[in-house]
């Protein structure tokens, strides 16, 4: 009897034991989400230095973060940065090859460089001025 009391505290206890650790995971993927959020938020708010502190602390969380890697991105294209963009794009390539966030970061790299990069400030340009041509 005394056995089958040791084997079911043992079985308990082995139990209790994976417990914290699944609730550490959710507990991180909701401090992941609401980071992003901050970043999200700095970002429609043309903040740096909010993005850059949600990024820091989303990759103590979540290193190579997707989202995170994808906000580093963006502001490498808005400071004009297209080596560091490139760097960042592959990481995010490396991190998450099938994501949104590799896609659009894709993208506005392609935007941001070269002759769609004229023609995109082209289009701009024509747009404050209200012209459609």
């Amino acid at each position: 009897m005394k056995r089958l009391r040791l084997s079911v505290l043992a079985v308990l206890a082995g139990g209790a034991l994976h417990l914290p650790a699944h609730a550490s995971s959710e507990a991180q993927d909701r401090a992941a989400g609401q980071l992003v959020e901050q970043i999200h938020m700095g970002e429609s708010i043309y903040r740096d230095d909010l993005i850059q502190d949600a990024v820091r602390r989303l990759y103590r969380i979540a290193p190579e973060h997707p989202e995170g890697l994808a906000a580093e991105l963006r502001l490498a294209v808005q400071r004009g940065r297209m080596d560091q963009a490139q760097a960042l794009l592959a990481r995010l390539k490396a991190a998450a090859p099938e994501s949104d966030a590799y896609r659009q970061g894709e993208a506005l790299l392609r935007l941001s460089s070269g002759p769609a990069a004229e023609t995109l400030t082209r289009a701009r340009l024509y747009s404050a001025a209200g012209r459609v041509d």
